[in-house]
């Protein structure tokens, strides 16, 4: 440790403004008017050696990657891109147990069970330049969908340096991403309302506030089913669902059960039946999302036997018009509206408590933060200390398959590159000499006042926590509206169309098909 010595510059403001304070009047510091006031002792400023280690430099590469689907359509870029998709397969070097975002996400994508009709498309002789159509214009679209601009605005940090909440800007990265997306919108049109909640609920497993509104697309679609209103009994039935069956379709938007049986899946997938990762520990998350959908169902349960026996009390509601009663009520207590409802219910409170969560345990694990990542002992990454703010520790690939520790360790990787952003504008002047050594992996190291490094990582905390707190908000929340809906279409509602379950004047979704087959050739 380095000390700097001598008077600091911000001494004599700190005189003038303890005598502003006063009046003027020297007297009551026990200095008479005519003496000179003396000065503080000298302050001994200490400064801390910092070091970029591997960890570090890998998260902050990561954001530097190339764009995809940034070029005209041809044959070659088709190819390009194929072999994009398969570099998900492969792993770059990095201090294990970390992998990023963005190699599990890629690799759960490119081997997940579905993968195949995706992979068929791209190798099929459909003509090149309609499938790189497919990309762009999917691309944009969904780059539209944004989130609310809080996501973005308002923070410290800029907009490119962080994952967007809703995922498009990570899609840039993401070549399997963007072409499961692409694939399933070129195909929704030729798919029933079932099949088409079956593939958007694997696309929550990464892009749930993406998926969601297409979700609501498809539930708006629906009427209520007629057989569930022939009695009370039969409507009971069908919402009392066995706690088996709501989290074997939960698991659909957290987890791959039949990619286990593959041979490129490996250690990466394994029986969803436990919603726990390698580490042994319960998902919470998992089991939250399922708690909260019970519970919805229960309420709903609820307020239409409640309903039910107040029509059956009264002698003028019989028959037909009963039955055109309790519809009503269905469609009232689980339409798009209320599900939108609840959807936002759920984002604020999960909200409040990720981000008190997050900003507790990272102020309180500054140091091992910091020595973890940003010293010389991060030179070599020490074995089962990821992620630093968690008691539970990733120790293989296989862990990421439990929510709970995965968010947490995203989080994890989005401060860390908030913390080497702050330290790379106080010492590097030039962004590109620091990303530039950065990838020649040469050591990194400098010196910074420790009172300056505690209220930059103290800012970056703040800052961040609030950003990621209200992005997995959204993430769960949107995900547990897609999983009810699945539940209800299979408990409730079936196909249209008769009469829809919700006129919403704000649906594009019919639009939107069109508006993309315009765009795009019949392949």
């Amino acid at each position: 440790m380095k000390t700097l010595r001598g008077s600091s510059p911000g001494t004599t403001f700190w005189l003038d403004g303890v005598l502003a304070s006063l009046g003027g009047r020297v007297d009551l510091l026990g200095i008479s008017s005519g003496e000179e006031p003396e000065l503080p002792p000298v302050i001994e400023e200490p400064l801390i050696s910092m070091t970029v280690g591997p960890a570090a430099r890998a998260v902050w590469l990561y954001q530097t990657q190339p764009q995809i689907c940034k070029y005209e359509g041809t044959a070659a870029l088709v190819r390009d891109f194929k072999s994009l998709c398969q570099d998900a397969l492969m792993t770059e070097p990095k201090p294990e147990p970390i992998y990023l975002r963005r190699v599990v996400e890629d690799y759960e994508q490119w081997t997940h069970a579905g993968i195949s009709e995706v992979r068929g498309w791209l190798e099929s002789d459909v003509w090149d330049y309609g499938k790189i159509r497919w990309l762009k214009q999917t691309h944009a679209w969904l780059a539209h969908r944004a989130m609310p601009d809080r996501i973005i605005q308002g923070y410290l940090f800029p907009e490119d340096m962080l994952p967007a909440q809703d995922g498009s800007s990570r899609m840039l990265g993401s070549p399997p991403g963007l072409a499961c997306w692409a694939h399933y919108l070129r195909s929704e049109q030729t798919m029933t309302p079932q099949e088409q909640l079956k593939t958007l609920l694997v696309l929550c497993r990464w892009y749930p506030c993406l998926a969601c509104p297409s979700v609501l697309d498809v539930h708006g679609t629906m009427r209520v089913n007629e057989q569930i209103l022939s009695s009370l009994e039969l409507l009971n039935r069908s919402l009392t669902i066995p706690d088996t069956e709501l989290r074997e379709i939960a698991a659909a938007a957290f987890y791959d059960t039949e990619a286990a049986a593959t041979p490129e899946a490996g250690a990466a997938a394994t029986h969803a039946a436990g919603v726990s990762g390698g580490a042994g520990q319960v998902d919470e998350v998992f089991q939250q999302t399922v708690a909260d959908v019970a519970q919805f169902i229960s309420t709903m349960k609820e307020s239409l036997n409640t309903y039910w026996e107040q029509l059956s009390a009264d002698a003028n509601w019989k028959g037909v018009r009963r039955r055109d009663l309790i519809k009503d009520k269905i469609r009232e207590v689980c339409g798009v509206p209320a599900i939108r409802e609840w959807l936002e219910s759920l984002v604020q409170r999960r909200y409040g408590h990720l981000r008190g969560r997050y900003r507790e345990v990272y102020t309180a694990c500054e140091g091992d933060f910091l020595v973890t990542y940003f010293s010389v002992a991060a030179a070599r990454f020490p074995a089962a200390v990821f992620p630093v703010g968690s008691e539970v520790k990733i120790r293989s690939f296989a862990d990421y398959r439990n929510r709970e520790l995965r968010d947490r360790a995203w989080m994890e990787e989005v401060l860390v590159r908030g913390v080497t952003y702050v330290l790379r504008t106080l010492q590097e002047p030039e962004p590109e000499d620091f990303v530039m050594r950065l990838t020649r992996n040469e050591r990194i190291s400098f010196s910074i006042p420790l009172l300056q490094l505690h209220y930059s990582y103290a800012v970056a905390v703040d800052d961040l926590t609030e950003k990621v707190a209200f992005e997995q908000a959204n993430e769960y929340a949107n995900r547990a509206a897609s999983i009810l809906v699945d539940i209800l279409t299979r408990r409730v509602t079936s196909s249209p169309r008769t009469r829809r379950l919700h006129d919403d004047p704000a649906d594009e979704h019919g639009t939107r098909n069109k508006r993309l087959r315009s765009e795009h050739p019949n392949h």
